[in-house]
């Protein structure tokens, strides 16, 4: 769920698939799962999506990050994200020990991180070949 006024653009006539996964349980559990759409004609602010490799990031605006889904070489990797502040100020924003390919995960900030013009996302990883997926909307 991302901040209230941001919203993904999806052109005209476009069809969207939805994937529901379950977990396996032991005992019966009725499904409740929903989703819900909105259609307007501009959303307020945007949703960005950029996937960067290993290595810095660097943003020509000022942004909101709001997400980011880190992707290792292999399984057992080590993969971090971590946002440096055009003041050089650092800000952690996730840590996989041992990256598992078949659990992608996308690690959505309870609050935006705020980055100046100038600012860096810099993905690395105990091997080479990672990449990431940030989610972001200019300020």
């Amino acid at each position: 769920m991302y901040p209230r006024q941001i919203a993904d653009r999806i052109p005209r006539g476009a069809a969207v698939t939805l994937a529901v996964r379950y977990r396996k349980t032991s005992s019966a559990v009725v499904d409740h799962s929903a989703i819900t759409l909105y259609f307007d004609r501009k959303p307020s602010r945007e949703l960005r999506h950029v996937v960067a490799g290993c290595g810095p990031q660097a943003f020509d605006g000022d942004i909101d990050l709001l997400a980011v889904k880190p992707i290792a070489a292999a399984a057992g990797d080590t993969i971090e994200v971590v946002a440096f502040g055009s003041d050089e100020v650092v800000t952690p924003i996730s840590v996989v020990s041992r990256y598992q390919p078949e659990y992608p995960v996308t690690y959505r900030l309870r609050t935006p991180v705020h980055l100046a013009k100038g600012s860096r996302v810099e993905i690395r990883s105990s091997a080479p070949g990672c990449s990431a997926q940030i989610d972001y909307v200019d300020r």
